[in-house]
C-alpha cells in the first residue's frame, strides 16, 4: 500500500498545478483584450505570451490589477521570463510592477527581491547590490538577501565582502559556510601572492585552515609557497597534511612530494620531520636521519610502495600512471615494455578525457578547479 501512496504523489502535485494554472489564467484572461480572451480557443493566453512577449508584458502591467490574489501570479510570470533567459523582459516587468501604488510593503519587497535576482542574472551587479543591501532590513528577506550578496561579491571577486556576507548568512541561516569561506581566503591569498609579503599570504592560508580544517587547497598552496622558498621540510609537511585530508589529491602533488624527499635525502636533513602517513613507508635510521644520499633509489622504491597503499584506499587513473612509471625499474625488460604501453595509454586517456570530476553534479573537467563551473559548488571537483 505504501508504494502506491508514493506513486500517487506526483499525480496529486500535477493536478494541483493544473488547477491553479486554470484559476490564475481565468484571472488574466478576464483582463486581456477581447481578441485574446480565453473564449477564443485559437489564441489563449499561453499563445499570447509565446508569440507576443512584449505585448504580454504591457498587457499584464496595464490591464491586470495587482491585488493580494494576483501578485503571486505576477511574480511567477516575471520569474518565468528570467528563468527562460528573457532577463530584460523580467527586469522591465518587475520594475513596472514595483511602481504600482496598490502594493503593500511586503508585496513591494517581494517584487524588489525578484528584481534584484534579475539584475544579478543580467550581471548588473551594482544595481543588485543596492537592492539586496536595502532588503537586509526586511526580516523576511534578510537571509536570502545576505545569500544573494555573497554571489554578487563572488562575481566581483571582492573576497573581503564575500567573506563578510558569507559569515552573516551563516549566522542568520545557521547553515555552515566553512568550505566557501575557506576557499575565499585561498582566492584572496592567490590574488595577493605576487604582490604581498609571503608571510601575509601564508597568514591568509592559515585563516582558511582555521575556518575549514578540511581545506586541501590551503595546504597545497602552503606547500607550494614553502617549496618555492626552498623550505623542503615545511613543504613536505603541508603536502602530507593535504594527502591526509583527501588521498585522491596525491596524484596532483606527487611530483612535488618526490622532489622534497630527494632534496631532503641529499641534504641528510630530515631529522625534524616524520609525517604519520609516511612513517610506515619510509625507513628511519637509528640516528634519526631518514636517507643516506647514496640511497636515493630507496626513495623511488618506497614511493612506489606508498602509492600501492594509496591505490588500495583511493585509486585514480592519474595515480595509477605514476605508479607504473615508478615501477618500471623493478621489472624485467619484457615486462617493462608491457607496463610502458599501459602507462602511456593511461596518460593518453587522461589527456583526451576529463582528469577531474565534480562529485556534486558529475561534470568532468581537464584541469583542477576549486569551484565547479557547472553547479558552482566549492571543493567538489576531485581527481579521477
Amino acid at each position: 500500500m505504501n508504494e502506491f501512496f508514493w506513486l500517487l504523489l506526483p499525480v496529486a502535485a500535477i493536478s494541483g498545478w493544473i488547477a491553479a494554472t486554470r484559476h490564475y489564467k481565468s484571472i488574466y484572461d478576464s483582463n486581456l483584450p477581447s481578441s485574446y480572451s480565453v473564449t477564443s480557443p485559437t489564441k489563449p493566453f499561453d499563445n499570447f505570451v509565446d508569440t507576443q512577449p512584449d505585448n504580454a508584458v504591457d498587457t499584464v502591467i496595464e490591464k491586470v490589477e495587482v491585488s493580494s490574489e494576483t501578485v503571486e501570479v505576477h511574480l511567477a510570470l516575471g520569474n518565468l521570463y528570467r528563468r527562460s533567459g528573457e532577463v530584460n523582459r523580467a527586469i522591465r516587468f518587475h520594475q513596472n510592477l514595483s511602481e504600482k501604488h496598490s502594493l503593500t510593503n511586503a508585496q513591494r519587497e517581494s517584487i524588489l527581491f525578484e528584481l534584484g535576482l534579475d539584475y544579478l542574472t543580467a550581471g548588473l551587479l551594482d544595481r543588485a547590490e543596492r537592492i539586496f543591501k536595502d532588503l537586509l532590513t526586511a526580516d523576511e528577506f534578510q537571509v536570502e538577501s545576505s545569500k544573494a550578496l555573497i554571489e554578487v561579491y563572488q562575481q566581483e571577486k571582492d573576497w573581503d565582502a564575500a567573506i563578510e556576507y558569507a559569515e552573516m548568512y551563516e549566522l542568520l541561516s545557521r547553515r555552515s559556510q566553512r568550505t566557501r569561506i575557506g576557499q575565499y581566503y585561498c582566492e584572496k591569498a592567490e590574488k595577493f601572492e605576487s604582490a604581498a609579503n609571503e608571510s601575509d599570504v601564508k597568514a591568509l592560508l592559515r585563516l582558511a585552515l582555521k575556518k575549514d580544517k578540511a581545506c586541501v587547497r590551503a595546504n597545497i598552496l602552503l606547500g607550494d609557497l614553502s617549496l618555492r622558498s626552498y623550505e623542503y621540510e615545511a613543504a613536505l609537511k603541508y603536502y602530507m597534511s593535504a594527502i591526509e585530508q583527501d588521498r585522491t589529491f596525491l596524484s596532483v602533488i606527487f611530483e612535488n612530494v618526490i622532489q622534497c624527499l630527494r632534496v631532503i635525502a641529499q641534504n641528510e636533513n630530515l631529522v625534524s620531520i616524520s609525517p604519520s602517513s609516511l612513517s610506515n613507508e619510509l625507513p628511519v635510521s637509528s640516528e634519526g636521519s631518514m636517507m643516506e644520499k647514496t640511497e636515493l633509489y630507496l626513495i623511488q622504491k618506497k614511493a612506489t610502495k606508498y602509492i600501492e597503499h594509496q591505490l588500495e584506499k583511493a585509486p585514480t587513473l592519474s595515480l595509477l600512471g605514476k605508479y607504473l612509471l615508478l615501477s618500471l625499474d623493478d621489472v624485467s625488460l619484457k615486462d617493462r615494455k608491457s607496463m610502458s604501453v599501459i602507462k602511456d595509454s593511461l596518460f593518453k586517456i587522461n589527456k583526451t578525457h576529463a582528469s577531474y570530476q565534480c562529485v556534486s553534479c558529475g561534470l568532468g573537467v581537464h584541469a583542477l578547479q576549486w569551484q565547479c563551473p557547472g553547479c558552482s559548488n566549492w571543493s567538489t571537483i576531485k581527481p579521477l
